[in-house]
């Protein structure tokens, strides 16, 4: 999840940066080359969906941030708001699963009922 969201947020800024969705794609598989293709193409559409919805966004919270930016916070209340802004960036997966009956959805996750 925190190598997807890494990629959004880097998606997002190429997309302000004018670059085509290709080169877009090419600069994420260089820089997460760990990171599987489908989730890149995910982050590509959940960064260009963000791109068409918002002039600015700061991921992770805005207010958050701009408390953060005060510097007025010291100690444990600045580091309480500091992990609560980087879970906020770090915590989101973007899956999208096909609809047809021979991959029955996104081969990389799965939900499966345990208990029924």
């Amino acid at each position: 999840m925190r190598l997807q969201s890494s990629a959004v947020r880097s998606a997002y800024n190429r997309l302000k940066e004018n670059y085509s969705n290709k080169d877009i794609y090419h600069l994420i598989r260089k820089t997460f080359p760990k990171l599987p293709s489908r989730y890149i193409t995910h982050a590509i559409i959940k960064a260009s969906t963000i791109n068409q919805e918002y002039d600015n966004i700061v991921f992770g919270g805005k207010s958050i941030f701009e408390k953060l930016s005060k510097n007025h916070l010291q100690g444990k209340q600045r580091e309480t708001l500091k992990n609560q802004w980087k879970e906020n960036r770090q915590f989101n997966l973007v899956s999208i699963g096909t609809g047809n009956n021979i991959e029955k959805g996104n081969l990389l996750l799965r939900f499966v009922d345990i208990n029924g």
